[in-house]
């Protein structure tokens, strides 16, 4: 089976094998300051509270005075539009409804009533709970209004000094099948001559009103009724509002607080305890009581503290937990900084490419390990390097001169049989008959030069060069690698070629002459290397399947395209991950000669990554 080089990735960060004890640390050591500070400040946290308590109430008794005057300004605003006073007198509710109801809808308010002087309604606008903003009933003809004691004091013509004859109450009306408690406020209707006609009254739905009452008082906001003690509306959410009735003496502290202050209550809320103070719900700047107004904020704000010490503290121990998680950052990618560079660099190794190095500054232990790394490397590549051949045995014997001495090899067959990779490349373009002979032998050494300084340098070996024909191998000795290694070796090699041959082909044609062509192929496969023939005329050579599988595929290239790069199904699968280095373009199977069945062929178009960099000399 192909080997896979895979890189194996840590489980556990060396970062933060360093950094978590400096964070256990400080977060102790906060926590800590926090737990003890807390403890000493109880007393002080518990005044605080009750104060922001107390702070709350008035800014909910505040916001009530501001919705107020917001419901008088429309009250005026209605009552002082052109045609209401006629409508009223005329108890024309269709005029009414037609002037009435623009400015209603613009105001935003919940309920708008218009009734004659015996408080019948001769108009009422209502908006639908839980409905649109624009959502709103008309209706006519309701008489339950001669019961609300402030609509007495508002068509009897009662005034005082405070706000004069304007009123206010809290009522509840039937809206659906539901009964809806609303805060209203009203004035008459009078003419030029002060005759009384009937009155506007203009509410808010208080279920409605008591979520910006609670954001403005930055707690949770319930309103009571004053005689009975019933809940009539809560921004909390209890689970059984009939719980949080109020006794008859808790009212009677809550609307006469004396000496004593305002009462205050715990009341659990759905699993949480709020403490709760409770004051007059009043109107017309504090002279008309209309129910009682709680207060209320969880109780664990008191655990939580809000002194501005245990705030201090809190701050002091977040910066100093920040900061040690930098300094534990900083400190620890100082140290898993090179070593994460050279566990990248034995990764590029590992997959052949010899040309990688890391930095080696500094004079600790990691300086010492990427001074070794980098040696290491260096011994490998120079273990790997063979000579490159003069030019002129790159060519066919025809072209090439004689040695003065034949080397003496032994003819027994040294041998040995491996799984690895070989290239075949075919020179084409220098047949042209009327090309001058000197000029062909030049260009011929130009391109086998070129040739086998790429092979050498992607740690081939060139086993057979004859005319226009070069056949070289990867893996096998000197230079023994796996054959995935071997594999992405041959194929980046063949990749520097195509890019040499583009290189040459300009200089021709700046010299006149027309351009080469090479056609390639890289199998994978057994392959057997060994030295052949009686001493004195030894040769090496080279044997096996894939050279029979690559020797087919070159016929095949021939026809593929002037640069064609073509590699074999257990080449492909022998790069493994190393695929995605490469830009496949067409697959195809075809019958070799001397190969069992169709062999698998895929074509390398181009390429996103180098294996090594160009030394400028091919």
């Amino acid at each position: 089976m192909p080997m896979r080089i895979s890189v194996p990735t840590p489980r556990f960060s060396l970062r933060w094998k360093i950094t978590l004890p400096f964070i256990v640390l400080a977060l102790v050591l906060s926590l800590g300051m926090v737990y003890l500070l807390s403890r000493t400040l109880g007393q002080e946290q518990q005044d605080r509270y009750l104060r922001q308590l107390a702070d709350s109430g008035q800014q909910a008794a505040d916001a009530v005075v501001r919705a107020e005057s917001d419901l008088l300004a429309t009250e005026r605003l209605i009552a002082n539009t052109e045609g209401i006073l006629d409508g009223v007198q005329r108890a024309d509710s269709e005029a009414l409804r037609a002037g009435v109801l623009p400015l209603v809808v613009n105001a935003g308010v919940d309920v708008v009533s218009i009734v004659d002087a015996q408080a019948v309604s001769l108009l009422s606008v209502r908006r639908t709970p839980g409905g649109s903003p624009g959502e709103y009933s008309t209706l006519r003809g309701e008489g339950f209004y001669t019961a609300w004691p402030f609509v007495q004091r508002l068509l009897g013509g009662a005034a005082d000094s405070v706000i004069g004859d304007k009123q206010a109450g809290v009522q509840t009306i039937r809206v659906e099948e539901q009964d809806v408690p609303v805060f209203f406020v009203g004035g008459p209707v009078r003419d030029t001559a002060g005759g009384l006609f009937g009155a506007v009254l203009v509410g808010r739905y208080l279920s409605a009103m008591l979520p910006q009452l609670a954001e403005q008082a930055g707690a949770s906001v319930s309103v009571y009724d004053q005689f009975e003690g019933r809940l009539l509306a809560t921004s909390l959410e209890p689970d059984d509002p009939a719980a949080l009735t109020l006794p008859g003496e808790t009212i009677e502290r809550a609307m006469s607080p004396g000496e004593t202050g305002d009462p205050i209550r715990s009341v659990p809320v759905s699993g949480t305890d709020y403490t709760e103070v409770l004051t007059a719900f009043v109107a017309r700047q504090g002279t008309e009581p209309l129910g009682v107004l709680g207060i209320a904020l969880p109780q664990v704000a008191l655990a939580g503290g809000t002194s501005d010490d245990v705030g201090r503290v809190i701050q002091f121990g977040a910066a100093a937990l920040v900061l040690t998680v930098v300094a534990g950052l900083i400190i620890s990618n100082s140290i898993t900084r090179p070593i994460i560079a050279i566990a990248d660099a034995s990764a590029q190794v590992a997959l052949g490419n010899l040309e990688t190095r890391v930095a080696d500054h500094g004079t600790d232990e990691l300086a010492v390990l990427a001074r070794t790394f980098n040696q290491m490397v260096d011994d490998l590549r120079e273990r790997t390097m063979v000579d490159v051949r003069p030019e002129a045995e790159l060519t066919s014997p025809s072209m090439a001169p004689a040695p003065a001495q034949a080397p003496s090899i032994p003819a027994t067959l040294i041998a040995g049989r491996r799984r690895a990779s070989v290239l075949a490349l075919e020179v084409r373009g220098l047949g042209e008959a009327e090309e001058d002979p000197d000029v062909l032998v030049r260009g011929l050494q130009e391109c086998l030069a070129m040739v086998a300084a790429i092979m050498v340098r992607h740690g081939g070996s060139i086993a057979r060069a004859g005319g226009t024909t070069v056949v070289a191998q990867f893996g096998l000795p000197p230079t023994v690698v796996p054959p995935a290694v071997s594999a992405l070796q041959a194929t980046h090699a063949a990749m520097d070629v195509v890019e040499g041959l583009r290189t040459l082909n300009e200089e021709r044609l700046d010299r006149g002459l027309g351009p080469l062509q090479i056609g390639q192929a890289v199998a994978t496969g057994d392959l057997i290397l060994g030295s052949l023939g009686a001493e004195g005329h030894a040769y090496q050579a080279l044997l096996g399947d894939a050279l029979t599988a690559v020797e087919g595929m070159l016929a095949i290239a021939r026809e593929a395209g002037p640069a064609a790069v073509l590699i074999s199904e257990e080449t492909y699968r022998s790069l493994g991950s190393a695929q995605r280095q490469f830009v496949f373009g067409r697959f195809g199977r075809a019958q070799v000669r001397g190969v069992a069945g169709d062999l698998g062929i895929h074509e390398v178009r181009d390429r996103l990554a180098r294996l090594v960099e160009p030394t400028g000399e091919e």
